[in-house]
């Protein structure tokens, strides 16, 4: 196995979609100079939260669909599979960041899940930083280890490992809200209590949230404050920053965490 080193440190999304991008343009002359690559992986995203640069989920779409055509054009291969890394937290504690970056991180899930050649490589939410930026050795270990299983699964013709996924809720009275996850045969979730990583939201405004326990295989338990009548709505890992501990996780031994929802998913009742 060969690999074509392209990422340049402290670059964004939008940089690398611009026409005319230098990045962009070593990177594909690396890959024709190597004959071609059988797969890339794309993790890049996280710079444009830090540096306020995310707009809205149309803008973000275009710029990822943009950057992967290019590449596929520029480098001569339409079909190439592209692997797409999900971005890191910014923990700024800034309400219009954090909206940011679920921004992104739904863009970046919303792309993978939506283009036959596009697979979520991996989610790095939850994995350990040294500097509050970059991942220490033994959380690189493990998205390399995430990668490497994806990309197994790919040459094997089969789907790669999912962590757990918000597939719906359901109201349960004015302060409280169940969840139900998509999760692999065979595997539980974890842990029991003191979850994070949801958000509730009325009307699209979120709602402090007071709790959340898992109360069965693939059902979670949210409390928070009361909400009337209107659109509740429920997400996951997109404008919160759960953790290793805190942050659900499967049981499988590669432990993976909670994919980050596609957007809010309302909930019925």
């Amino acid at each position: 196995m060969r690999f074509v080193r392209g990422g340049v440190g402290g670059t964004t999304l939008v940089q690398w979609a611009a026409t005319g991008s230098s990045m962009r343009a070593d990177l594909v002359r690396a890959i024709v100079a190597a004959g071609g690559v059988d797969i890339l992986l794309l993790q890049v995203g996280r710079n444009d939260v830090a540096d306020r640069l995310v707009g809205d989920l149309a803008t973000q779409l275009a710029l990822i669909r943009t950057l992967i055509a290019a590449l596929r054009r520029e480098t001569g291969l339409p079909d190439l599979t592209v692997f797409i890394g999900g971005s890191q937290n910014v923990l700024t504690g800034d309400p219009a960041q954090q909206r940011m970056q679920g921004t992104q991180r739904q863009a970046e899930m919303t792309v993978a899940l939506g283009d036959a050649h596009v697979r979520y490589g991996f989610a790095t939410y939850d994995l350990p930083v040294f500097d509050g930026t970059h991942q220490t050795e033994q959380g690189q270990i493990r998205a390399g280890q995430r990668f490497a299983a994806q990309v197994l699964a790919w040459l094997q013709g089969r789907a790669g490992p999912r962590g757990p996924r918000l597939v719906s809720a359901r109201a349960v009275g004015t302060s409280q809200t169940e969840v139900t996850l998509a999760l692999t045969d065979g595997v539980d979730i974890t842990p029991a209590s003191n979850i994070l990583g949801f958000q509730v939201t009325d009307n699209g405004q979120a709602v402090p949230l007071t709790g959340a326990v898992r109360t069965g295989r693939t059902t979670i338990l949210l409390s928070h404050g009361a909400i009337g009548q209107t659109a509740r709505g429920v997400a996951y890992g997109l404008t919160t920053a759960p953790d290793d501990q805190n942050g659900v996780h499967d049981t499988s031994a590669d432990r993976l965490p909670m994919e980050p929802s596609l957007g809010i998913v309302m909930a019925a009742g």
